[in-house]
């Protein structure tokens, strides 16, 4: 399956550009705002997953909430190396947002023809 993905990305049309500019509109819109407040209207309900190159179903995680609450699972990430590990889990609701804000400026950043120099430019 991996080899297959490969192959069919390296046969893409688009330029680098047009695909740095798409992952960064997609992840700001898979984080947009949910009714809930958590990662977004996506987020609440599917996990990322690399691992089969398409999202799961949250419900069909049984991830633990940690020690005082501190795995938020707010973006979850399947680790492809062990399954059962969140690699979101540290993302707090504070640094969430501030990922929500970096994603959604680098894709403005790119759709207004900005570089990838000022999208990487640490944001004041």
């Amino acid at each position: 399956e991996a080899a297959a993905a490969v192959a069919a990305a390296s046969r893409t049309s688009q330029d680098v550009g047009s695909l740095l500019s798409g992952f960064f509109h997609f992840w700001a819109d898979w984080l947009g705002e949910g009714g809930s407040g958590r990662g977004g209207a996506l987020a609440q309900w599917w996990v990322v997953c690399t691992r089969i190159g398409a999202p799961l179903q949250q419900a069909d995680k049984a991830w633990p909430e940690g020690a005082a609450g501190r795995e938020w699972h707010l973006f979850p990430i399947e680790d492809p190396v062990d399954e059962d590990h969140d690699l979101g889990r540290v993302l707090t609701p504070r640094s969430l947002a501030v990922l929500k804000q970096e994603l959604s400026r680098a894709a403005q950043t790119l759709a207004e023809g900005g570089t990838l120099e000022q999208v990487l430019r640490e944001h004041q």
